[in-house]
Formats: structure tokens, C-alpha cells, sequence
């Protein structure tokens, strides 16, 4: 994959996905004068709002941080005072479900959807809701030049937990596999998911697990001699990326005012 801090060029294959920071830092949406916090807080609430809707359709993981992807995607390249957040957030999820075999009617969807909506529209409104969301559905497909592919750091959180079994000689704990899959799940509230390549953030959350007070310390299973555990996966060195994921992670806790322990 593009390295994160390679140039974005052509947008026709998967590895043109990672965007160098400098796009995230001058958006559409800032040239748009909508400020870093309130865009901030727009991807928050839209990944919120899909995984809750996804939820509530009995919709998978797979599919919802799929949904929450394209959304990152989507206004990377395009601005929020475009384009409706809410609409485009229900055709990212709507795509997701086609794309992770969970298709869900618009008639099914569109209900539940609804009730996750801050302000529902109307039973007379829904028509109108159908529409506005078949449209949005379009210019989505447009934008992201009709490439749904998604390669997710869960698929590699699990490579990599068997592979770290078998240099600490015994499985290690499922409390870390779980904590740092909890941490995935958490992380696509922020761009680092098309920022940075999922085997990098699989490792970083890895990481950021093992910090966390009684989790299992990862630190002596370096297969080499002087160099991070992670080493074992990725031969170059990850550590300014894995440092920053961590806090860009850490960040929506303090944003939360979560009672989450620090790490250590």
C-alpha cells in the first residue's frame, strides 16, 4: 500500500487511499472555512451515527466500519457544506451493506436509520428521505470512482495475535486481542484510517493494549535482538506512526471524558 506520506495521485486502485496528513490538514471542508475541531467532531459523530444505525439493522462490524471508511473517504475529497452529513452517512452505510453481503432494503433501512437521526424525519417525509439518499448514493459512488474495496486492521489484529503466540511460546491472553479490537473499533472515529495502512493501525492498537494497567506486556517478544516487538511483522520502522495512531486514539478519550485508565 501507499505509504502515508507518499503524494495522492491516481484514485483507481485501493493503494490511493492513503492520504498524505497534509490533505487532512487543508480539506475541502477547511477551505470551506469549517474549522479542524468541527470537522473533527462531524467524522466523530457520523462514525457514531453509522455504527449505531448498523446496530440497530443487525448489521456487523465488518460492515459498518466499512460504511464509516467510504465516509472518511468521501469527505477527504469532498466538503460537509456540500454535500448533508446525515444523508451521506446513510449512503455510506446503504453502499457498506451491498458491499459486506448485508444488503438492506431502503424500506428496511430507512426506518431504523431514522430513529438514529438527531432530527427523524416525518412518516410523510420519507419519500423525500428515499430520494435524497439515492441521490447522495450516486455522488458517493462518483467520488469514490466506483472502488468499494476495504482492507481492515481486524483481519490483521488476529494474524498477528497467533504469530505472537508462537514467539511467547503459549497463546497469549484473549483480554488483549479483545482490548485492542475494542481500540480498532474506536479508532475509526478518526482518519487514521485513511491515513495510514491497516497493519500498521492493527499493530499500533496492539500497542496501545498492552499499555493499558494488567494487559499483557508484549515488550520481550521481539524476535530481534535491540529492536520493538513489532519488528517481527514490519521490517521498516513504524514507530513515529504507531505513536501517533496511539494519540489520535487516546484523544477521543479525553474528548469523551472517558473514565478509561491511562496507560502506563
Amino acid at each position: 500500500m501507499m505509504a502515508a506520506s507518499a503524494a495522492f495521485s491516481s484514485m483507481s486502485t485501493p493503494e490511493s487511499w492513503l492520504f498524505p496528513r497534509e490533505n487532512l490538514v487543508n480539506t475541502p471542508s477547511r477551505r470551506d472555512n469549517i474549522d479542524e475541531e468541527r470537522e473533527k467532531r462531524y467524522r466523530r459523530e457520523g462514525a457514531s451515527f453509522i455504527k449505531k444505525a448498523a446496530t440497530r439493522l443487525n448489521m456487523g462490524s465488518t460492515v459498518y466500519n466499512t460504511g464509516i471508511v467510504f465516509y472518511h473517504r468521501f469527505y477527504t475529497l469532498n466538503s460537509y457544506k456540500n454535500y448533508e452529513r446525515w444523508n451521506m452517512a446513510i449512503a455510506c452505510l446503504f453502499v457498506a451493506g451491498k458491499v459486506g453481503e448485508q444488503p438492506k432494503k431502503l424500506k428496511d433501512l430507512l426506518p431504523a436509520v431514522n430513529q438514529c437521526l438527531p432530527r427523524p424525519y416525518k412518516q410523510e417525509q420519507m419519500m423525500e428521505l428515499r430520494s435524497r439518499i439515492l441521490g447522495h448514493e450516486r455522488v458517493l459512488l462518483a467520488s469514490l470512482c466506483f472502488d468499494l474495496s476495504v482492507e481492515h486492521p481486524s483481519r490483521f489484529l488476529f494474524k498477528f495475535a497467533k504469530q505472537l503466540s508462537v514467539l511467547n511460546g503459549s497463546k497469549i491472553p484473549n483480554e488483549l486481542v479483545q482490548k485492542a479490537f475494542q481500540l480498532i473499533d474506536d479508532s475509526y472515529k478518526t482518519t487514521v484510517c485513511v491515513e495510514f495502512s491497516p497493519d500498521v493501525i492493527a499493530l499500533a492498537m496492539l500497542n496501545l493494549a498492552s499499555k493499558f494497567p494488567g494487559q499483557f506486556n508484549l515488550e520481550p517478544l521481539s524476535a530481534k535482538e535491540g529492536k520493538p516487538w513489532w519488528s517481527t511483522f514490519i521490517e521498516r520502522n513504524v514507530e513515529e506512526e504507531i505513536n501517533y495512531i496511539c494519540n489520535r486514539v487516546l484523544d477521543i478519550y479525553e474528548k469523551k471524558k472517558n473514565s478509561v485508565p491511562k496507560p502506563k
